[in-house]
């Protein structure tokens, strides 16, 4: 009101408009201040007098926002005065943002009184300051607020902004500095980040102070990771309130941010304490950091980190993987947490490691990021939902302990697990019941091995992932094979597991509705499986029994039986006709023993040609007793059968030495490859074949190599002399059928020794 002259009374609302505007010197604005709250950006600021067009009838003026066009400041029909938008202006509706307490059909200067909405819609009684004066006056008190603002700057340039959280907290928290060569004399000043030259604090053109990119700095645009309520001229960030940060989507949420200001020095103090401070929790106990998610050619990065000692208290932390020393978790000079080797210079790049965070702040730890990338071929990086969580050393061990104690109680209890529910080429290797093979001392996590598949194991790989693969993978612990879970924490058995996953033919991980339950060893018939393994043990010796006295129809069982080896695995025995491959001698569901096909050994049927009363588990047929052969198909009658062990032939103790010896060459390279197959079955034929774990013990018997990966391929040596590559099936009995045979050869040729193979094609030729 200094810029009217002297002879117009300032304090008197009635004063004609005509009269006000004449005293002004240069353009007449009004300028309203004071407004708190969420309404505050549209109410305060300053306004463009708009005059009704001459000839009209008598009307009171319109004021319109100069920095946002579309609010206004007008009287409504309730003869007060409104803060609302055009729409509600033309219509002289008595809504909006801000009103004058009472209705004087006065000009709006030197009304104090107002209703502003603050928050949630309520509405708040303020004492705003209402005062027309010259454009030009308008703009020298807010250059004057502002250099007032600078002028506090120069002792403590520096903005630090800390305890933001959520996905951009490392581009909201930091150091902001005061930019000389921006803003200038007369204008809010702007701030840059230390770490990140393109993250700036700036006042936008909606009075807010927001966080964001240089590019936005540059429009003043109102856009952004944070921002505060709006300010009047020469508010500083320090003094703002009602911050609000992003949470992604477009959508943000209220924070309390610790916004501070600091000299240079004490800035500079900060940087160089911030490892010191974010490391302080764990000094006395120690820290870990617990890494999951990984997946693909990064699964190594999964697992536990160890911090290691640092060369001092400036130095950023690193931490080191347990279970592979060589794997480092450590800050780099690009401002990323990296994932690599501990032999790595530093230099970022597609092969500088296996996984990287984003950008982050000195002092940032890697379980503060929430983003994390991982190779994907050809320089490139993609994101991968890794999580990083900070443990004190001393309780994460002492919990770990305590959980697997806590989990040994509960799997001696039910030491077997049954998985059910795979479905696809994998079903039959993953579906089965999985027994209790180690249960970890209490300290480390059991594994499992499938009842009658001694290379088929359910484990806890590195990094806390159940994993169902082979023997060479549960050896190391690795996160290769046919099933996997998410991460578990400790003491989380398969049957408290999530996330299971089946890798499938097309090499995509894809999840199952896989079903883990535990159970004890008879519900599984566990227990029945061990009889019969320690019945093959004693009975191995003799490998042969004798069957006679089978008479009429069913004379052509009498003769000798061989025991066969590769069922022991399985959890049974079974003895195959020596003269007629194609009948075999079996205990079948019913718990008898039966002499019946191969169809019907393969299913335990209890039907065939001649069968024995029910006997206990691992009880051999020479102990059987109640023989009965079947006259008709519903007819059976008792038969006095005889069985009785038989010595193995002097011939067959010279084939076991031979075979004894070629197995023996073999332990120290269990590994055979299969190249050169081409067309139809090649992707059956070709491959890794590792001998298998019954082969070393049961020495004496031709050894048999089982493919690696989680199809069922066999490479073995049947019954008519030749090596052959054919399903698991085939392989127990020695049958010669399959995708691929060599020529025929005599015991103790190994596959490597043999030539003239063939493979059988789509139309079933060689």
């Amino acid at each position: 009101d200094a810029a009217f002259g002297d002879d117009v009374p300032v304090d008197d609302p009635s004063v004609p408009l005509q009269n006000v505007i004449a005293a002004v010197r240069g353009v007449p604005v009004l300028v309203i201040s004071g407004a708190t709250g969420q309404s505050a950006s549209c109410v305060n600021g300053i306004y463009d007098l708009r005059l009704a067009p001459p000839g009209g009838s008598p009307a009171p003026p319109d004021f319109q926002h100069r920095d946002f066009p579309n609010v206004w400041l007008y009287m409504a029909s309730d003869g007060r005065w409104w803060v609302s938008t055009q729409a509600s202006k033309e219509q002289r509706v008595g809504t909006g943002w801000a009103h004058s307490k009472q209705a004087n059909f006065t000009l709006p200067r030197g009304i104090d009184h107002w209703n502003v909405v603050r928050d949630h819609g309520r509405w708040s009684k303020q004492s705003l300051k209402v005062s027309i004066m010259s454009l030009e006056d308008a703009e020298q008190a807010l250059c004057k607020a502002w250099d007032f603002a600078l002028k506090q700057l120069r002792s403590k340039p520096v903005v630090m902004i800390s305890q933001v959280t959520g996905e951009k907290a490392h581009l909201v928290n930091g150091t902001y500095v005061a930019s000389t060569s921006e803003g200038g004399l007369g204008a809010a000043p702007a701030f840059q980040n230390q770490d990140f030259p393109d993250s700036w604090l700036y006042l936008a053109t909606d009075r807010r102070w927001w966080l964001s990119s240089r590019a936005r700095r540059d429009e003043l645009l109102p856009s952004g990771w944070a921002y505060s309520d709006p300010v009047d001229a020469g508010v500083l960030p320090t003094l703002a309130t009602g911050w609000m940060v992003t949470k992604g989507g477009g959508k943000f949420e209220a924070q309390d941010l610790q916004v501070q200001s600091m000299t240079m020095g004490q800035a500079e103090a900060e940087r160089a304490d911030s490892w010191s401070t974010a490391m302080r929790p764990y000094a006395v106990a120690g820290c870990v950091m617990v890494v999951s998610g990984a997946q693909g050619r990064s699964l190594a990065v999964n697992g536990t980190y160890d911090a290691l000692p640092r060369a001092s208290e400036k130095a950023p932390p690193a931490f080191r993987h347990r279970d592979y020393p060589e794997i480092l978790l450590r800050y780099r000079n690009d401002q990323r947490w990296w994932v690599s080797s501990a032999g790595g210079d530093g230099t970022p790049g597609a092969a500088a490691g296996w996984a990287q965070s984003r950008t982050c702040a000195r002092g940032t730890l890697p379980s503060q990021v929430l983003e994390w990338y991982v190779p994907c071929g050809a320089g490139e990086w993609e994101s991968q939902e890794i999580v990083v969580e900070a443990r004190r050393r001393d309780e994460f061990d002492s919990f770990a302990a305590d959980a697997w104690l806590e989990a040994l109680v509960q799997v001696q209890a039910r030491p077997v697990v049954e998985i059910s529910g795979a479905t696809g080429t994998k079903a039959a290797l993953i579906n089965g019941a999985y027994i209790l093979s180690s249960s970890g001392d209490g300290q480390r996590p059991p594994f499992f091995r499938k009842l009658g598949d001694r290379d088929a194991w359910l484990y806890m790989a590195v990094g806390g992932l159940w994993m169902l693969s082979s023997t060479a993978h549960k050896e190391n612990r690795q996160s290769i094979g046919w099933v996997r879970s998410a991460r578990a924490e400790p003491g989380v058995l398969p049957t408290s597991a999530t996330g299971w996953q089946v890798y499938e033919d097309d090499g995509a991980w894809r999840g199952q509705p896989l079903k883990f339950v535990g159970k004890t060893s008879e519900e599984v018939g566990a227990h029945a499986a061990g009889a019969w393994r320690k019945a093959y043990r004693e009975l191995r010796q003799m490998c042969y029994i004798e069957l006679s006295g089978a008479t009429g129809t069913c004379s052509a069982i009498n003769g000798t039986y061989e025991l066969r080896p590769q069922y022991a695995d399985k959890g049974t025995m079974v003895f195959r006709h020596t003269e007629r491959p194609d009948i075999f001698m079996y205990p079948g569901k019913d718990r008898r023993w039966w002499v019946s096909d191969e169809a019907s050994k393969n299913a335990q049927a209890a039907t065939g040609w001649a069968c024995s009363d029910p006997v206990e588990d691992g009880t051999v047929p020479t102990l059987a007793g109640g023989w009965n052969l079947v006259q008709d198909e519903k007819h059976w009658e008792p038969v006095p059968l005889t069985i009785r062990a038989k010595q193995a032939p002097a011939e067959d103790a010279e084939k076991a030495n031979l075979w004894r010896e070629a197995v023996t060459k073999m332990k120290g390279q269990p590994f055979l490859k299969v190249t050169g197959a081409v067309g139809y079955n090649a992707n059956h034929i070709n491959g890794l074949y590792e001998l298998s774990a019954s082969s070393v013990s049961t020495p004496g018997q031709a050894p048999a190599f089982r493919a690696r990966g989680p199809s069922e391929r066999w490479l073995f040596y049947a019954r008519d002399g030749s090596w052959w590559i054919g399903s698991a099936v085939r392989m127990m009995d020695s049958e010669p059928r399959g995708w691929a045979r060599s020529a025929k050869f005599g015991p103790g040729c190994l596959p490597t020794q043999t030539v003239g193979w063939k493979a059988v094609s789509r139309d079933g030729v060689w």
